[in-house]
């Protein structure tokens, strides 16, 4: 006979959560050597202001991940802000795929997270 196997809300919510620090920590080690390649080398006093405002971008969005440790909720909507902020970015310099490419991951992130903060929630629910 088969039996119903149900996943119980904390197994769930355990499981989002690290799948959202894990899934933030590839991007975040992704756009850091992306970085550090492509960015790093080429600024100087001289450098244009997109790469400075992508870099503070990117250090909020950083923050958002770091904070998100110990604080889930506040984490995971700086992260959600900070990848909206990066579309709009890149779609004000006429570059909507990237905005797209460079957001996505993060607001993804953050949306794990809330969710897997929605499920732990609901638990007493039930």
């Amino acid at each position: 006979l088969h039996r119903k196997t149900e996943m119980s809300p904390r197994v769930l919510q355990t499981r989002l959560k690290w799948t959202a620090r894990i899934v933030g920590l590839l991007v975040y080690i992704f756009f850091f050597l992306f970085a550090v390649r492509e960015i790093v080398p080429t600024f100087n006093q001289y450098s244009d202001v997109n790469s400075l405002y992508f870099i503070l971008l990117l250090s909020f969005v950083v923050a958002g991940y770091v904070a998100s440790w110990q604080w889930e909720l506040p984490g995971a909507m700086v992260q959600i802000i900070g990848g909206i902020c990066m579309f709009i970015f890149m779609d004000t310099n006429n570059e909507i795929f990237l905005g797209i490419i460079f957001g996505f991951p993060f607001v993804l992130t953050g949306l794990l997270l809330i969710y897997s903060l929605v499920v732990w929630k609901l638990r007493d629910v039930e």
